[in-house]
C-alpha cells in the first residue's frame, strides 16, 4: 500500500522555512514534514524508519521511497536533479483530508512546484 504526500519544491532555504511555519500554525506535526536538499539526507531517514525499516536498512538515494509514496520514477528523476541544483524540497505525509489542507496553506508560500501524490492520486498540482 501507497501513503500519500505533497511535495513542494523551493528555490531558497527562506522560503521553506516560512512554508514549515504556516504548516506548523495549522497544526500540522514535524513528523509529518521532511525537509531535504543538497547533501541532507537525514528528513528522508526519517521516513525510511517510519516504514518499518530497521536503522541499518535505510535507504541511501535521495527518492529511494519513492514508490512507497506513489512518486513516479520521472518525477523522482526531476526531485533530485532540482536537488542538485539547489532546491530544496519539503514532503508532507498524512491523510488524504489533511493533505488537502497542506496543499492549501502551502500555496500560499509560494513554492515553484506543488504535486501531491498517492496511491489513488496521479500527481496532482
Amino acid at each position: 500500500m501507497h501513503a500519500a504526500c505533497l511535495v513542494a519544491e523551493f528555490d531558497n532555504h527562506t522560503t521553506v522555512e516560512i512554508a514549515v511555519e504556516v504548516l506548523r500554525k495549522s497544526n500540522f506535526h514535524p513528523d509529518a514534514i521532511s525537509i531535504v536538499w543538497k547533501g541532507h539526507e537525514a528528513a528522508l531517514e526519517k521516513i525510511g524508519r517510519q516504514q518499518d525499516h530497521s536503522e541499518n536498512d535505510i535507504p541511501r538515494g535521495l527518492f529511494a521511497m519513492a514508490n512507497h509514496f506513489g512518486i513516479r520514477a520521472h518525477d523522482a528523476a526531476h526531485y533530485e536533479a532540482r536537488i542538485l541544483e539547489g532546491a530544496v524540497i519539503a514532503i508532507i505525509t498524512s491523510t488524504p483530508p489533511r493533505l488537502d489542507e497542506a496543499q492549501v496553506v502551502m500555496k500560499t508560500t509560494g513554492p515553484e512546484c506543488l504535486k501531491r501524490f498517492g496511491i489513488h492520486d496521479e500527481a496532482k498540482s
